[in-house]
């Protein structure tokens, strides 16, 4: 199986899970640190062998926020959202997508937690602004943290997917990036100016109708951890995991945040989630499935099936 060959990949050749158990030990957070452990361990597979082609997997993940394989999935989850969410704003509606970068000064480790719950507070500040809401349609927000060896701080900022107005780059509602780096400033209540990107997405073909590929590239920032083994190296984790704990990095609003919900209640098939239950039978023809289980032996870096 494809995906339990990619599975299989992070487990063996990712360094980030053994630091990551250790580090979570360290901080006292045993049962996080066996969660991670164990992340995917046990596959249940049911299949009816009259239709092959219709099986049900369920794969037992850990879902901790720094888990590499529980990344990798959610990923791929967020991917298969956003996809049905911008095809079917652009079936009803005509505008443009904007990515829009927001930042704020580095911050020391113990500053973390504060900075991250401003920027929260920041945001829903910005985005009721008269002059944003005149043309934010809908967007979509991720919250990205890197960390800088060098002086030991982090720089939390936001990567926001924005979708505006067809009329917005010839109305009066247009606004330049030295506007939204001030209206950003105003929600900061800060005395600097923050660093502000705001572009146009475009697709590689610059065929605005294939833009969907351009706009996905968004998903990959709120997943992204890549600084992790160096946090943990430098002795911060303990800062960064409170810091990020039960934060909501990613979120919907306006227009994608209502499509959303509209697609999960009227084709609850059309988009991937999370599964509920099991299912004894087959939707088909309402046999009996199969049960199969997937273990992962660590000793030969492999899953073995046991019928």
């Amino acid at each position: 199986m494809k995906m339990l060959e990619s599975i299989r990949q992070v487990k063996t050749n990712s360094g980030d899970i053994p630091s990551l158990v250790a580090a979570y030990e360290k901080i006292g957070k045993g049962n996080a640190a066996l969660s991670i452990k164990q992340c995917s361990n046990v596959i249940l597979s049911k299949q009816c062998q009259n239709h092959l082609e219709h099986q049900s997997i369920q794969i037992q993940y850990c879902k901790n926020r720094f888990c590499p394989i529980c990344t990798v999935h959610r990923s791929y989850m967020l991917g298969a959202q956003l996809k049905t969410v911008v095809d079917e704003v652009a079936q009803i509606s005509k505008g443009h997508w904007l990515f829009l970068t927001l930042t704020i000064k580095n911050v020391y480790p113990e500053e973390l937690g504060d900075a991250v719950g401003h920027m929260m507070k920041s945001w829903q500040r910005l985005s009721q602004r008269k002059q944003v809401r005149s043309v934010l349609q809908g967007w979509f927000r991720g919250m990205e943290v890197t960390f800088n060896e060098r002086d030991h701080t982090f720089h939390p900022h936001f990567h926001v997917l924005i979708y505006v107005r067809h009329s917005y780059f010839t109305g009066k509602y247009y606004l330049k990036q030295d506007t939204w780096a001030a209206l950003w400033k105003e929600s900061l209540q800060v005395d600097y100016t923050p660093i502000v990107d705001i572009r146009r997405v475009k697709s590689r073909s610059g065929d605005e109708k294939d833009i969907l590929g351009a706009v996905l590239e968004v998903t990959k920032y709120p997943m992204k951890f890549e600084s992790i083994e160096s946090v943990i190296a430098h002795e911060h984790f303990d800062s960064f995991e409170s810091a990020m704990f039960r934060r909501r990095s990613i979120a919907f609003g306006g227009m994608l945040k209502k499509s959303l919900h509209r697609v999960k209640q009227d084709h609850p098939d059309s988009i991937e989630q999370e599964p509920e239950d099991h299912a004894s039978e087959c939707k088909v023809c309402g046999g009996t499935l199969s049960t199969n289980f997937v273990l992962w032996n660590d000793s030969v870096k492999m899953y073995q099936s046991y019928s």
